[in-house]
């Protein structure tokens, strides 16, 4: 399978649906063999400044351990939030150290309680609440504590690209991006290329790679499904994941939720805490 580079399409209507449907439903072994190739050609193009994003979660460990095999010295960009779950910290350290990984680490240029003060605590993506009040595409928190110091940090080390460990099936929003732009775009906001290894690949594949290459785990999934934020309340049941894993903060962000006016505020889960 070819590998395609795509124009920036910001603003343009451009779906290539037939091609994702065929990249999509390639085999196990295809779909290793494309994104390998897919890093390299992106290395071919970019050479040393082309970085990897690294959340430390599954998807993105699985892209990490194809990049460094083509460039054990590749920038690893991390941005560690400050409200990271602690054993996603300790994770990152220890596989910083036994991997020799030339790790950067992207810090927050607002804090999530910051965050939280000016715009109020994230909402899900397109979910209307009670009062009739639309989310916005990406939260506040989001931006300020990810995106914007990731590029930030691209830019002041002379990146021209990251590759990141975005999956189709990890959302609505995600599977439609590679539907519209496919796995290696500009982005002409940011102003740098994006490239996603593993974009056709569904969570089964990558926990097959992971098994297959012996990668270590966050111990976090023993917990949950999905790594991200300890205090995020942007993804639907979030609630029920947070009660669960860390009622004390669950209790304290819904009294601030009350506090402030956000109708998700008025529902705990006081039952949930007996499972």
């Amino acid at each position: 399978m070819q590998v395609a580079i795509t124009k920036d399409l910001e603003g343009k209507k451009k779906f290539d649906f037939e091609r994702f449907d065929k990249l999509k439903r390639m085999d196990y072994e295809e779909k290793v063999t494309y994104s390998k190739k897919l890093i390299e050609k992106a290395y071919e193009v970019y050479g040393d400044k082309l970085s990897v994003s690294c959340s430390f979660g599954k998807d993105s460990m699985v892209v990490l351990h194809m990049a460094l095999e083509v460039n054990p010295d590749i920038v690893v960009l991390w941005a560690n939030t400050g409200v990271e779950y602690p054993e996603t910290v300790k994770f990152a350290r220890k596989i910083a150290k036994e991997w020799d990984l030339n790790l950067v680490e992207c810090k927050p240029i607002k804090t999530y309680w910051e965050c939280v003060r000016e715009y109020g605590f994230p909402l899900p993506r397109k979910i209307k609440l009670r009062d009739g009040y639309k989310a916005p595409g990406t939260p506040r928190c989001c931006y300020y504590m990810k995106e914007k110091p990731l590029m930030n940090k691209i830019h002041e080390l002379g990146l021209k690209a990251t590759m990141t460990g975005l999956t189709w099936d990890e959302s609505y929003n995600r599977k439609w991006l590679i539907v519209r732009r496919g796995d290696w775009f500009f982005v002409k906001k940011r102003r740098y290329w994006m490239v996603h290894p593993v974009a056709y690949w569904n969570s089964f594949e990558i926990w097959m790679y992971i098994e297959d290459n012996s990668i270590p785990v966050n111990p976090m999934y023993d917990k949950i499904e999905r790594i991200g934020c300890k205090t995020c309340t942007a993804f639907l049941g979030w609630e029920k994941q947070m009660a669960r894993v860390n009622p004390n903060l669950y209790r304290f962000i819904m009294r601030k939720m009350r506090e402030m006016g956000d109708p998700r505020g008025m529902h705990l889960l006081d039952d949930f805490f007996e499972i």
